[in-house]
């Protein structure tokens, strides 16, 4: 059975034309929330989101304090950004909208809406976050990470918990963590570095940088782009590579070549075997 809290909300409404002065160009309508949602006895935060960049880090407390600012070109647009929240069981649920006057999504050459948002949480909640496009970073977190990502720059800074990532395009950095990490990106470059757990990738395009990792790699499908892999305390498989560079250095465990396509492969102080 489905209920909704009531939350102690504080919303600002100030609906204004910008001036030069006053108001960035890309923010000439704009609205403010400010949402304290209760987290007592709260196992997950889900995070449904339009356009716009979003920060989530972890905090003491008893709350999910939630701020944000709806900006857009005009009155008609503003009226089409939204956002709602519901407490079902032990998950909050937050959904933003976000709707130009002519009907698209965030940007266009014409008109644009989307929400800025920053989250705040106590540790041990889970995430689960489904983006539509614009800049993401999750900080300071204690629980497992759930993205589905359309398009944008993804960014995890200290995170204790398990990793899932379905990426469209952008890229992707992930640092100074501890839990395995599950990754499946289009398009963007990706960097991963000080982390503690397994790393299962596939990769349609762009850069790849995997460094100082306790914990076995596993590259199941690389589209293109150069690979650098390396201070890996575990093993390096790379199952079927399509295009690119290969570089591989410094791992104490087995290093695993399956099929691999054009670019050059180059590998060094790999303590165990080396299978190709």
């Amino acid at each position: 059975m489905k209920t909704t809290q009531v939350a102690s909300v504080f919303i600002f409404l100030t609906t204004l034309a910008s001036t030069a002065t006053l108001q960035a160009q890309e923010c000439e309508y704009q609205r403010d929330y400010d949402i304290d949602l209760d987290a007592n006895q709260i196992q997950e935060l889900e995070i449904d989101a339009g356009a716009g960049p979003i920060e989530i880090s972890g905090q003491g407390g008893d709350s999910i304090r939630i701020t944000a600012r709806a900006c857009a070109s005009s009155e008609d647009s503003l009226d089409g950004v939204t956002l709602q929240y519901e407490r079902n069981g032990d998950r909050w649920e937050v959904i933003s909208e976000t709707k130009a006057d002519d009907g698209w999504f965030g940007w266009t050459r014409d008109s644009y809406a989307y929400l800025e948002m920053t989250i705040e949480a106590p540790g041990g909640i889970d995430l689960d976050i489904d983006d539509g496009s614009g800049s993401l970073l999750v900080s300071d977190w204690q629980g497992a990470v759930e993205i589905d990502d359309g398009s944008g720059s993804i960014e995890l800074r200290n995170i204790l918990g398990a990793v899932d990532i379905d990426d469209g395009s952008g890229s992707l950095h992930l640092t100074e963590g501890e839990g395995d990490i599950e990754l499946d990106d289009g398009s963007g470059d990706i960097d991963i570095s000080n982390w503690t757990g397994n790393i299962y990738l596939n990769d349609g395009s762009g850069d790849m940088n995997i460094t100082q990792i306790v914990g076995n790699v596993t590259v199941d499908d690389d589209g293109s782009g150069p690979i650098t892999i390396e201070d890996i305390d575990g093993n390096v498989r790379i199952e079927e590579d399509g295009s690119g560079s290969i570089d591989v250095y410094r791992v104490t465990g087995d290093l695993t070549m399956g099929s691999t396509g054009s670019g050059g492969l180059h590998f060094s102080d790999i303590e165990g075997n080396v299978s190709m």
